[in-house]
């Protein structure tokens, strides 16, 4: 029997008092995963076919490491526009590792990717995301989970997630963050200055995927674009390299950001 995956934004009760819900099935085989939704489906429980079993699986188990990190920035009442960026660079960590590991550009921005990660990060209903909350109230991480009968699986999935990314020389500092709080047990407000401490980089440096995406379409239409883009970044990298201004004011904002948050942590 050919396995079937099964993920996407969904909450049992919601699934449960008949709201609409939408999830995604996916399989190597085709024609059983059509069968399977068929039979699974209703008016209100809407099941979308997909192939990309890797991708849909990725997904599923990363958005719970990612949510214990929204969650987190929830609790220490870091304020909305905070958690939207966090929400932000987190997907960009789960699209980098699936990329890598061979997922689909198409699933991550499906149900099972950013509709996953948007719901899990958002609502105290997420195990993930309200344990993060906890954690970022002060709560100790084993009395979070002492007071619970639910698994929380990011705890568990931290760890991986960290050992899959250093192996394949992956950056993904937001779950590095996550993994040192629940596995190593480090500070929190060490780890949120420490993000906050990064160097200043272009949002988009992954062209693998912008590749990936256009190749879809037409590569040989959009090559010299993807040329051209990259040759700028390396213009203003070389011009940053030489103590451009943009250099000397990513460094005071970078360094302001995480001194003001160290203030605010400290009272």
């Amino acid at each position: 029997l050919k396995p079937l995956v099964l993920s996407g934004p969904s909450f049992a009760a919601d699934v449960v008092a008949g709201l609409p819900t939408a999830i995604t099935l996916a399989s190597q085989d085709y024609e059983l995963a059509q069968s399977v939704a068929q039979a699974l489906s209703t008016r209100s429980f809407r099941i979308y076919v997909s192939g990309d079993v890797k991708g849909v699986q990725i997904g599923g188990a990363v958005k719970n490491v990612l949510a214990i990190a929204v969650g987190i920035c929830a609790g220490k009442g870091l304020g909305a526009s905070a958690q939207a960026a966090l929400l932000a660079r987190s997907f960009a960590e789960l699209r980098r590792l699936a990329g890598v590991l061979g997922a689909e550009a198409e699933t991550l921005f499906g149900l099972s990717g950013l509709g996953d990660l948007v719901l899990t990060c958002s609502s105290t209903q997420s195990r993930n995301f309200s344990l993060g909350q906890e954690l970022g109230k002060g709560v100790d991480l084993q009395t979070i989970l002492a007071s619970r009968k639910a698994v929380s699986e990011g705890v568990h999935t931290a760890g991986v997630v960290r050992a899959i990314a250093d192996s394949n020389n992956i950056e993904m500092p937001v779950c590095e963050a996550v993994a040192r709080i629940v596995s190593d047990g480090a500070n929190v407000d060490d780890e949120i200055i420490q993000l906050l401490s990064r160097p200043l980089r272009a949002e988009h440096e992954e062209l693998w995927f912008l590749t990936g995406v256009l190749t879809k379409t037409d590569m040989r239409t959009y090559g010299l674009l993807v040329v051209q883009i990259r040759t700028v970044q390396l213009f203003l990298g070389n011009a940053q390299g030489k103590g451009g201004c943009g250099r000397r004011m990513g460094r005071h904002s970078q360094l302001s950001g995480a001194q003001q948050y160290a203030r605010h942590a400290t009272g």
